[in-house]
């Protein structure tokens, strides 16, 4: 049976000697504006004058629907690009790479649980988790990887759904699956859009324990937007997004 401690073990297995010394801020985003021109897609307009999230920070941006928080994540991600200014994760300008760079570094180096789950419906769910590993031909997968998976899954108590396929999976079953996809590569940055807010309870308190245990092993930096504000006090920096956004 797995145990809380052999999770943490195999986080620090994986992690392996060579982490670099990062940079104090792993996010600084300065002068940051962007809005939606495409005449069928809408969308919030940002402006950021100056935004920092802390290394090794579980930062929360927190404000009503539809103010810009989930595109503030796909710009930092690199599926989006500013209009103007620069978003610098450790020492990489994001959006100053090029198309191919930008899907590259995002696969590398960061770990995105999206809002709409985006699992693909004809592949079992043990694939949809370890599809990084199929698009991306700088993974290889090794046995320290397969434990690896064994021990997400465990946790988030997907164990015996791995063989089926996502139609055939709850909302919350669906939430936890991508929650283990954006973990499997060991990102350093994990930016999560609401990913506890179709679980119940006793699972959001499980999500929200398997992340910690990642963030603090690895050791990763957390951005996720939530509007649960029952957990706020889990987080290292809650920020309220209209105080960011001087739109």
């Amino acid at each position: 049976m797995h145990t809380k401690r052999d999770y943490a073990l195999h986080v620090e297995l994986l992690k392996g000697e060579s982490c670099e010394l990062w940079s104090e801020h792993m996010i600084h985003i300065e002068q940051l504006s962007f809005s939606y021109k495409q005449k069928h897609r809408t969308g919030p307009t940002l402006d950021i004058p100056e935004l920092r999230m802390g290394t090794v920070q579980k930062t929360m941006l927190y404000g009503e629907s539809g103010c810009g928080k989930t595109t503030l994540l796909n710009l930092i991600a690199g599926i989006l690009i500013p209009d103007a200014g620069t978003i610098r994760i450790e020492h990489q300008c994001i959006n100053e790479l090029g198309d191919r760079d930008r899907r590259l570094y995002r696969l590398n180096e960061i770990g995105y649980v999206l809002q709409d789950f985006s699992l693909i419906p004809h592949l079992k769910l043990r694939d949809n988790i370890k599809l990084p590993f199929y698009i991306n031909p700088a993974f290889s997968w090794k046995k320290d990887y397969e434990e690896w998976f064994q021990d997400l899954s465990h946790h988030v108590q997907i164990e015996p759904l791995l063989d089926k396929y996502p139609a055939q999976l709850s909302i919350g079953e669906k939430q936890r699956a991508c929650l283990c996809r954006a973990l499997i590569t060991r990102p350093r940055l994990v930016l999560a859009d609401e990913p506890t807010a179709n679980l119940d309870e006793a699972n959001r308190d499980t999500a929200l324990e398997i992340l910690d245990t990642y963030l603090k092993a690895e050791p990763a930096t957390l951005v996720m937007v939530c509007h649960d504000m029952s957990i706020r006090s889990w987080f290292d920096n809650p920020v309220p997004f209209k105080e960011v956004n001087h739109v």
